[in-house]
């Protein structure tokens, strides 16, 4: 009778073609329908696509790889706000600077004006 109950469960496989217990399968997880997906892709030569696919999956699932992938792109993020915010403020001292150096060459030249106003004058009057 086992014999026979062996026979019962067994089916051909989709994706070799050798008879194959249903219990062990379901063992493995595995369905008839799942093998027939698993040949069909073997048949249209995607299946080394569908088993990366399938990891890169799995791999977004697992918790602790996924909270270190979010670690690392919030690390990112706020490196890049950092860098943002660095890079804005160094663009305003640059501003700030120049306008003080224009604003303060101004007062120079005009300082200048002044202090050699009177030793022009004593010159002119030299020469006059």
């Amino acid at each position: 009778m086992t014999a026979t109950r062996e026979i019962e469960d067994s089916k051909r496989c989709p994706f070799c073609g050798s008879n194959t217990n249903l219990n062990k399968l379901g063992r493995l997880g595995l369905s008839t329908e799942e093998l027939e997906i698993i040949a069909q892709h073997a048949k249209d030569g995607t299946l080394k696509n569908m088993l990366t696919v399938a990891q890169i999956a799995l791999q977004a699932l697992d918790p602790e790889k996924t909270t270190s992938k979010f670690q690392v792109g919030d690390a990112i993020s706020k490196l890049r706000e950092a860098s943002n915010q660095s890079l804005k403020a160094f663009i305003q001292e640059t501003k700030e600077f120049i306008e003080r150096l224009f604003v303060e060459s101004d007062y120079i030249v005009k300082e200048y004006e002044e202090k050699s106003k009177g030793m022009i004058q004593a010159f002119e009057k030299e020469i006059a």
